[in-house]
């Protein structure tokens, strides 16, 4: 078995670092007075997960990253009319594929959503789209550094200056929780 995990770190470390980048949004909307995150649970390799919209960033045809969070949120979540409020940073994680060791970071921004219902994008995996309310939101969101940039768009954008917006080395389950 030794063997076996030298092989694997022989082989990842020959493999090459590919940078990905993506853009994303904290799309949000008031119900009954109260801020709404919009949320979707897909299937990973790990089992199930909540997850903000977000989806790579189309460079090749000059797409920018504002551009890219709105058509991204706007197919995963399966709505129309979203409107930009802000930039709300970056996340930045690692993980191995068969390609190599991706480098991939991800650009959010504050998405104001018009529309009433939610329709996930099943071609993509995903499972369900919901409506939760910020405080629950914040608990049953997967990843960690999704949590941060929920905090950071529903505070105040003087307060963010000093919150650090998740920096995850590697796709560990460390950035569950």
């Amino acid at each position: 078995m030794v063997n076996t995990i030298n092989e694997t770190s022989e082989k990842r470390a020959r493999k090459p670092v590919i940078s990905e980048f993506s853009a994303g949004g904290v799309v949000v909307k008031k119900i009954k007075g109260r801020t709404h995150v919009a949320l979707l649970r897909t299937e990973h390799a790990r089992g199930q997960a909540w997850v903000l919209p977000k989806g790579h960033i189309e460079m090749q045809l000059g797409e920018s990253r504002e551009e890219a969070a709105i058509r991204e949120s706007k197919e995963e979540l399966g709505v129309n009319n979203l409107v930009l409020r802000r930039a709300l940073g970056f996340t930045r994680y690692f993980f191995y594929t068969e390609r190599g060791r991706i480098s991939k970071t991800v650009y959010y921004f504050l998405l104001e959503s018009l529309d009433e219902e939610l329709h996930p994008q099943a071609e993509e995996g995903l499972l369900e789209a919901a409506w939760v309310p910020v405080r629950e939101a914040l608990k049953k969101i997967t990843y960690r550094t999704d949590r941060d940039i929920i905090l950071r768009a529903v505070t105040s954008p003087r307060n963010n200056k000093n919150r650090k917006v998740g920096f995850v080395k590697n796709n560990s389950l460390d950035n569950t929780k």
